[in-house]
């Protein structure tokens, strides 16, 4: 869980976030999060990680989530992997994934 804030305030794309979970819910449809542990389906290959909150969260066609996800695995070099699933792979490699997975939602 992400630590909740104890002062100030936090303003995303000028919707300043606090109690009011309706606007939480909206960006949180907009914003995607790289974890320090990846956090990727072990069951599932890298193209569907990275297309499966724009799919189910922003109601994306799939080819067009998967074309989404295909430019964002080349920006970070490996458009090769969309296949193979993440134990396949080395940190680094799990990382980039994390990282395009995180872009897929913008």
């Amino acid at each position: 869980a992400l630590e909740e804030f104890q002062e100030g305030e936090i303003v995303v794309d000028g919707i300043a976030l606090g109690p009011n979970l309706k606007h939480v819910d909206a960006v949180r449809r907009e914003v995607g999060m790289v974890f320090q542990s990846f956090n990727l389906f072990p069951h599932l290959t890298v193209l569907d990680n990275c297309t499966l909150a724009p799919i189910w969260v922003r109601n994306i066609p799939k080819r067009d989530a998967e074309a989404t996800a295909m430019k964002f695995l080349e920006r970070v070099k490996i458009p090769h992997q969309a296949n193979k699933f993440p134990g396949q792979m080395s940190g680094g490699q799990q990382q980039r994934v994390a990282i395009a997975r995180a872009l897929t939602m913008n």
